[in-house]
């Protein structure tokens, strides 16, 4: 009895710490891909950033209100106070940003204001993305300071409802709320006027083939999934996407994912193809071709493990990639050129590049051979200097490269 009831502590003390690592695992934020995630919406420079540098509080100020869009500034302290920043007071900037002042202020027994905000800050949560558990007077350092505001983003409903794991049952329904979404949204305004109109002039006049199309994305969207283990898989078809959950379900892959919108723009050729869908957005060019900007999404599919990861393109040549028209065995609506996408080199895959043009935390993307890319940068920089343009490297399944071989032709 005595060796059961030790033996029971040891199984509850190893599920204690099993469960401890998940719930950490499944709540730290990868500081990368965060940094990218800030800078992408114009908050900071992801480049000059130093990751133990204490933060002050003007500083966090400053980011807050950028971030939640505030017209004033928060008030509490001074905002020529630069000295460094405690995990107290930034509770207290968190909870009145999220409009919890009054409820702080329920703690009747509590009868310093300081210790009356840092026990809401416990209620509500606010540390949760942290790796530790802070006391009150720890100095916040400017990592964890984008972590406490991402947390106050996502406790307003402003961060996506992304990622879930893709055996998790809840899967369909969180994937179907964020498409909704995506629907929903309207990519063609004010903001991205500009990057429309330089895509829309390259598809008139590059005529060399090296711009084959363009897609505009909105970086907030970003999910944050180690990307160094991600597939970024994109499709138009609402229905194609479940039903690549489902097969990836089957397949038995243990991945998180993720989906992100996008609008992808190309020439569409009137009289070869006739006209486009009604529920498309054109530019008119003549009577002959236009300009489509087409609502589609990305999956973002991050594996726990290499393996998974290269696994998956065998998964969607068999099932996902048409060969004939009316292939039977294949999921609803098949292309048969499919795009998917690493940031780190897989068997099976081809390096090419990535332009990316980015202003006012919305971004435009197109892919070229490496022989291309610069020039083709240096085209696109030169209809509008103001867009910050970059070349990345990228790794595509060979299929797609055929497509960007055969447009140059």
């Amino acid at each position: 009895m005595r060796f059961q009831t030790k033996t029971t502590k040891l199984i509850l003390i190893l599920v204690f710490i099993f469960s401890f690592n998940v719930f950490a695992s499944a709540n730290s934020i990868i500081e990368e891909t965060l940094l990218v995630y800030f800078d992408d919406i114009g908050i900071i420079e992801k480049d000059l950033f130093i990751n133990e540098e204490e933060l002050t509080e003007t500083e966090f100020n400053k980011w807050l209100n950028i971030v939640l869009n505030y017209n004033e500034g928060l008030t509490k302290a001074p905002l020529d106070k630069n000295v460094t920043l405690t995990y107290n007071e930034a509770s207290v900037y968190l909870l009145e940003a999220i409009n919890q002042q009054e409820f702080v202020y329920t703690y009747l027994e509590e009868t310093n204001d300081m210790r009356k905000y840092w026990q809401a800050a416990k209620i509500v949560d606010i540390f949760a993305r942290l790796d530790h558990k802070p006391e009150p007077d720890d100095i916040v350092n400017k990592i964890n300071g984008l972590k406490l505001i991402y947390t106050a983003m996502d406790r307003l409903g402003l961060t996506y409802d992304l990622p879930v794991e893709l055996q998790d049952p809840k899967v369909y329904g969180k994937t179907n709320k964020i498409l909704s979404q995506i629907h929903t949204k309207n990519l063609i305004q004010t903001d991205t006027r500009n990057l429309y109109s330089i895509g829309n002039k390259g598809l008139l006049e590059i005529t060399d083939g090296t711009f084959t199309g363009y897609t505009i994305k909105d970086l907030s969207e970003r999910a944050m999934l180690d990307y160094s283990k991600t597939i970024r898989y994109g499709h138009s078809s609402f229905p194609h996407l479940f039903q690549l959950i489902s097969l990836l379900r089957r397949e038995g892959f243990n991945a998180r994912i993720a989906v992100e919108g996008r609008i992808s723009s190309y020439i569409h050729l009137l009289k070869e193809w006739g006209q486009p869908p009604a529920y498309v957005d054109t530019t008119a060019i003549s009577d002959e071709k236009c300009i489509v900007h087409a609502k589609e999404y990305d999956l973002l599919i991050e594996f726990p493990s290499l393996a998974e990861k290269e696994a998956f393109a065998a998964v969607i040549q068999k099932y996902a990639q048409k060969e004939v028209e009316n292939q039977p065995g294949l999921i609803k609506n098949s292309w048969f050129v499919p795009l998917y996408t690493s940031t780190t080199p897989l068997p099976g895959f081809v390096k090419v590049s990535e332009i990316r043009g980015k202003i006012n935390g919305y971004a435009i993307i197109s892919y070229a051979l490496d022989s291309a890319a610069q020039k083709l940068k240096g085209q696109l920089e030169d209809y509008n200097p103001v867009v910050d343009f970059e070349v990345n490297d990228i790794w595509i399944n060979e299929s797609f490269l055929s497509y960007l071989d055969s447009s140059m032709e």
